[in-house]
């Protein structure tokens, strides 16, 4: 089988063998591709030495069967994200989105504005780390599908009315001024400030720490699960 070629991010890696590495690349043209690298801790050969977590570089490999780890033959490193090694904040951010990024998209299914966002935020940063972080998780959950309604309540039709206490329908994905069955308790400030990340616009630390919060447990209902990054994160947006 020919070998693939992209740009990737190293969103997972695990080792195999003293030598050897399980990555998953999350690449530009293909999706996530899940593979073995042999003898990628050498320090001479085709992996320069490893691929290390939140690394970008130019991913070669020989795709496999579904449900079999690829095999990557060449990672060529073009960027390490300095500045968010730099910050523990900006470092368990980055951990989190890359495993909301390895859970919520598959393999040979591309995504490339997530990509692209990903790219940026890690190369550089330009906004404050936890509305960094929510500017993420907003554009991985959109583009995995799961956008958020903003203006119209999602159980009574009509725009939605920014009442002091609105409820978040997790199954629907949106909110609503009414009581719902299954649904959380929200602040208003939380809709104008996913309001405000959709749109680019600023918003109160408050509301973004309540915005990441809203969006982590949206995350969590749609995937069954907890994501392990999550314990490290929910401290720093706690402290925050």
């Amino acid at each position: 089988m020919a070998r693939l070629q992209s740009l990737g991010v190293c969103v997972r890696e695990g080792e195999f063998s003293e030598t050897s590495q399980v990555v998953t690349v999350f690449t530009h043209e293909h999706g996530m591709v899940r593979g073995l690298a042999k003898g990628a801790r050498r320090t001479s050969g085709s992996f320069d030495g490893g691929i290390e977590l939140l690394s970008r570089g130019e991913l070669l490999w020989v795709p496999k069967p579904a449900g079999q780890l690829a095999t990557l033959t060449s990672w060529t490193v073009l960027g390490t994200s300095p500045a968010i090694r730099a910050s523990w904040a900006r470092w368990a951010g980055a951990m989190y989105v890359c495993q909301l990024v390895a859970a919520l998209f598959q393999e040979g299914d591309p995504h490339p504005t997530t990509f692209d966002r990903l790219v940026e935020a890690t190369d550089a940063p330009t906004l404050e780390p936890l509305a960094e972080l929510l500017a993420l998780m907003w554009t991985v959950l959109e583009d995995a599908g799961f956008r958020i309604e903003l203006e119209n309540d999602i159980v009574h039709p009509g725009p939605l009315a920014l009442t002091d206490t609105l409820v978040f329908v997790p199954s629907r994905g949106g909110f609503s001024a009414a009581p719902s069955e299954n649904a959380w308790r929200v602040r208003s400030s939380t809709v104008e400030c996913l309001r405000g990340v959709a749109g680019n616009t600023g918003s109160t630390s408050e509301a973004i720490r309540r915005a990441i919060r809203l969006l982590h447990a949206y995350a969590r209902d749609i995937l069954g699960r907890e994501l392990s990054s999550w314990s490290a994160l929910d401290a720093i947006v706690r402290e925050a």
